[in-house]
């Protein structure tokens, strides 16, 4: 499955992926980023475990045994970089995970060129195969 979304400068591809998963596997994933405006942009990632639905209370931040890297970087206008995601599934993993990757920037705003802070998602849902 492909998608993309823009949210004024910055386009995520994908912004969504269903990864199935065996206990102790490492999962590699790529998330691109391009900067589709003409300035440049600085970028803060974090990721979020929000497993347990999209309640606010109930979400924290993700399982140690992911890491998203860089965590931040200056991407130049028209220009694209690679973020990687690794996860080693734990023997205790659960059946599954939703892990939002923040992608946080500040923009110009149209209205008066004031700045905006603007946080932009991709999901990765990791799902355990059945066959474990």
């Amino acid at each position: 499955m492909f998608f993309a979304l823009s949210a004024f400068c910055l386009t995520l591809k994908p912004n969504f992926e269903q990864i199935y998963f065996n206990n102790n596997q490492k999962i590699k994933h790529v998330i691109m980023v391009k900067n589709d405006s003409t300035e440049k942009v600085d970028v803060a990632i974090s990721a979020e475990d929000w497993s347990d639905g999209s309640n606010p209370m109930l979400r924290k931040p993700a399982p140690e045994w992911i890491k998203v890297s860089p965590l931040k970087f200056s991407l130049g206008p028209k220009k694209e970089k690679k973020i990687k995601v690794i996860a080693k599934m734990p023997a205790y993993a659960n059946d599954h995970y939703a892990i939002q990757v923040f992608f946080s920037y500040n923009s110009k705003s149209v209205a008066d060129n004031s700045k905006i802070g603007i946080r932009l998602a991709a999901l990765i849902q990791l799902k355990k195969n059945k066959t474990n």
